[in-house]
């Protein structure tokens, strides 16, 4: 696979080679080793012969201006924080370049494996109880909105990432973490979703009264892209493929798979 590095945003400026009109390019505009780039990885593998060029960029603003820039077929996965403050987020998609959710985890409120009694009955305490989470723009939001909307006694910790909040749950800084997956020696005992999943005991709307965020808090990912046709067939085409059955993330699965791309734009959007 050919890589193309982009060091600056001047990216209309860059030339490369040509690939077949068939030919699907890809962008990675995260670290290779996160959820972004396990995801990238995994459209490239289910594009298979399909796949172009591996465009590298520096983050998802450079994304979004190289798509504005090339006449090639290509794609990208976008995540949910892309889309918070639309008006003023360079990296937020617009419709015509959205072309369906990828997968989708549910959020769960996760603790050490040996703390989960004590930190559900913390919970039923109303005593005020700690949840650690990344700080990105999404999370934030959605968090902050989990607790006031249900008015729980809850404190949202913010942390710079997932390494972070995981260092600070080991050594009791917090009750509880906000994530989609537990490390070895965690398990998530409450999961903010319609019906039980993984290790979860409870779900978020039974701790988290009245709050419409407690079923409907997930994280996920996207294709955006250009020169595709606009529609779900190449989504389609990714969930059928032996890649998707094998990949790495299995709590992330298809999201709003019977909805329009116009309906699924409106739920990422809000």
């Amino acid at each position: 696979m050919k890589k193309i590095f982009l060091l600056t945003t001047f990216i209309s400026a860059i030339t490369f080679n040509a690939v077949a009109e068939d030919k699907i390019n890809t962008i990675l505009h995260a670290r290779p080793g996160g959820l972004l780039g396990r995801s990238t990885e995994l459209v490239e593998l289910a594009l298979g012969d399909r796949h172009g060029e591996r465009i590298i960029v520096q983050n998802c603003a450079a994304a979004v201006a190289y798509l504005a820039s090339t006449d090639v077929p290509t794609i990208a996965v976008g995540y949910s924080d892309m889309m918070v403050d639309v008006d003023k987020n360079p990296c937020a998609v617009t419709e015509d370049r959205f072309y369906g959710y990828l997968a989708a985890a549910p959020m769960s409120l996760c603790t050490r494996t040996e703390n989960v009694d004590k930190a559900l009955a913390l919970i039923n305490s109303g005593d005020q109880f700690k949840i650690a989470y990344a700080n990105y723009p999404w999370i934030n939001l959605m968090i902050n909105n989990l607790i006031n909307e249900s008015g729980v006694n809850a404190l949202a910790v913010p942390y710079k990432n997932s390494k972070a909040y995981r260092a600070a749950l080991a050594i009791g800084e917090v009750d509880f973490m906000l994530s989609s997956f537990q490390g070895d020696g965690e398990s998530c005992p409450v999961v903010f979703d319609n019906v039980l999943s993984g290790d979860a005991i409870v779900l978020g709307k039974d701790l988290f009264l009245n709050s419409p965020t407690s079923s409907d808090f997930s994280y996920s990912t996207y294709l955006f892209g250009t020169n595709i046709d606009l529609n779900k067939d190449l989504v389609n085409m990714i969930h059928s493929s032996e890649a998707f059955d094998n990949r790495t993330d299995q709590k992330y699965t298809p999201h709003m798979t019977d909805s329009s791309l116009t309906e699924q734009f409106k739920h990422i959007s809000q």
